[in-house]
């Protein structure tokens, strides 16, 4: 119980400084090309340990996706399918790809907004809306929107979350013991 008071107590720490928001934003954009960095957790977790940041956590975040979202679409405009081909391979072959693509022929433009809202990854509907011809700026400002209403709603969520249980459950925060 000592070592998780240390770590929680240097996480806060970490979390208070000032390149901290910087480096949050660095791992959203990075999502965008490895879909490894668990970016809800990391909100989350950072607005628990640093409540009054969590506008600022969430800013973060988003313009870090947005930015890591028009870098990749840049990258895959520039070079083509067969540069995406190359590096996501793997990915193209995927059932989720072929989810993604049909969704995005289907509702268009705005649905990248939308994807990048949901629970899905948003690198294969951005490397298919820049191989479908979209704009780099569109899709920065698609994934700005999208995102931005994602994450400030789990920030959010992060804030006001302990209050929330206490009201929904007020049995579950009673200090006093059950008396049978």
């Amino acid at each position: 119980m000592k070592r998780l008071e240390i770590l929680l107590t240097r996480l806060k720490l970490y979390a208070n400084c000032w390149w901290y928001l910087p480096l949050v934003s660095l791992l959203a954009g990075l999502d965008l090309y490895v879909m490894v960095i668990p970016m809800e957790a990391i909100i989350v977790s950072s607005v628990m340990l640093s409540p009054r940041r969590w506008v600022a956590i969430a800013t973060c975040s988003t313009l870090g996706s947005a930015v890591g979202a028009f870098s990749l679409a840049a990258i895959v405009s520039n070079f083509g399918h067969a540069w995406a081909e190359k590096f996501f391979s793997d990915s193209m072959q995927s059932q989720r790809w072929q989810d993604v693509a049909a969704f995005l022929a289907k509702y268009g433009d705005w649905a990248l907004g939308l994807m990048s809202f949901g629970p899905l990854p948003q690198q294969p509907a951005v490397i298919l809306v820049a191989l479908a011809g979209m704009s780099t700026v569109t899709i920065f400002f698609s994934v700005l929107i999208g995102r931005g209403i994602k994450y400030f709603l789990f920030a959010w969520a992060a804030t006001h979350s302990p209050k929330l249980i206490a009201q929904l459950f007020p049995q579950a925060t009673d200090n006093k013991p059950n008396s049978r």
